[in-house]
């Protein structure tokens, strides 16, 4: 892993027991990021690493690391960027300049799960509640160190976490300022990347850790985490397994509805319009609060009412559309969709399906006259 142009820079260091820095040199400049949690960190270099392989890729650029990569860390990084580069074609493979060292696998056995709260991590955490011995909380991805939900958000999923008698891990990151700097895209490529790097800093703690899954398999688009990405982040003392890839909303849904501390807690939107911590109006929270009402569901941190006009107006990609049939299927079978409830998910769904079929008939179109 050697190479010979400047590219990226990066040296990482633990400015002291709970705090890592990364100082990263690019053609965009210098800057920093600092990663604190309420655990000691460790593996300052090891986790830097996914922070800065997506950024070298995505400017064609040998990464020169102050510090050794493990060989399972060194392993996984080809096929970490076969992946992304099979994905995206703005990257390009980057050559790794840092030394290899060879490191006996040695895990320690807490197990944790990435815990925002939401859906996907709520069941996760329920699913294999005997497995989990941690769960993270990270400031700095869905909601910046700075905005003003983080202290409401933190004070639910601590008590999320008493009630689930699982130590919560709190994690405090700037990485996100890197990656909207570099044209990251966070959704689709980078936030897997950050995800790594928190659990590998954690690695003292726990071995391994749970990445809920955001989609089921066979409906897995390109995305920061996915299952042929995350295990291939791993080092010899760290591991992350995307977990529940095989089980639909609508299940993990019906499984949360019966748990008192899913629906004393849960947290699941992220425009927060007018400063709520569930907006009640967005499409995730119409998404979830239709879901919930199928299976009978009562959160306390969603309202109860449902506006059938927000619904009706919402304007869906194509995954959100078969999402909303699969409610309004669920709904009528249960009985508990009235009908103007029903008639504005159809007029959504309806919509949704005229402008993909232009879409569709606009691109064959324009295919069928391209000179090849």
């Amino acid at each position: 892993m050697t190479g010979h142009s400047t590219g990226v820079r990066g040296s990482a260091r633990l400015a002291d027991p709970t705090t890592i820095t990364v100082d990263v040199t690019t053609p965009r400049g210098a800057f920093t990021v600092t990663t604190t949690a309420d655990v000691p960190l460790t593996s300052p270099t090891a986790s830097a690493v996914p922070l800065l392989v997506p950024i070298a890729m995505r400017h064609g650029h040998t990464l020169r690391l102050d510090g050794a990569v493990d060989d399972t860390q060194a392993a996984g990084l080809e096929h970490v960027q076969t992946t992304l580069t099979s994905w995206y074609s703005h990257l390009g493979r980057a050559t790794v300049d840092a030394p290899v060292a060879e490191v006996p696998v040695d895990r320690a056995a807490g197990v944790g799960c990435f815990f925002s709260g939401g859906v996907d991590s709520f069941y996760s955490v329920l699913a294999r509640d005997a497995r989990v011995t941690h769960l993270i909380f990270v400031i700095g991805f869905d909601l910046a160190p700075e905005h003003p939900l983080v202290e409401t958000a933190l004070t639910e999923v601590r008590r999320a976490a008493a009630s689930l008698n699982k130590p919560l891990v709190v994690v405090r990151t700037d990485v996100r300022a890197m990656s909207d700097r570099h044209g990251m895209s966070w959704g689709p490529l980078y936030h897997g990347a950050a995800m790594a790097h928190v659990a590998i800093a954690l690695s003292d703690h726990v071995g391994t850790v749970l990445v809920p899954s955001s989609f089921v398999r066979g409906q897995t688009p390109p995305w920061g985490t996915h299952p042929d990405l995350d295990h291939h982040w791993a080092t010899a003392t760290s591991v992350l397994e995307h977990d529940a890839i095989e089980v639909t909303r609508p299940t993990k849904i019906a499984r949360i509805a019966q748990d008192p501390t899913a629906m004393e807690h849960l947290r699941v939107c992220w425009q927060n319009r007018g400063g709520a911590y569930n907006c009640g109006r967005c499409e995730k929270c119409l998404r979830t609060m239709l879901a919930l009402r199928a299976v009978g569901g009562r959160c306390r941190t969603l309202p109860d009412h449902i506006d059938s006009d927000a619904v009706g107006a919402l304007r869906l990609t194509s995954g959100q559309a078969r999402a909303m049939r699969r409610n309004i299927d669920a709904m009528t079978a249960a009985g508990t969709g009235t009908p103007d409830l029903l008639a504005a998910m159809q007029r959504a769904v309806d919509r949704s399906d005229r402008y993909w079929s232009r879409m569709f008939r606009a691109h064959a179109w324009v295919t069928a006259r391209l000179p090849f």
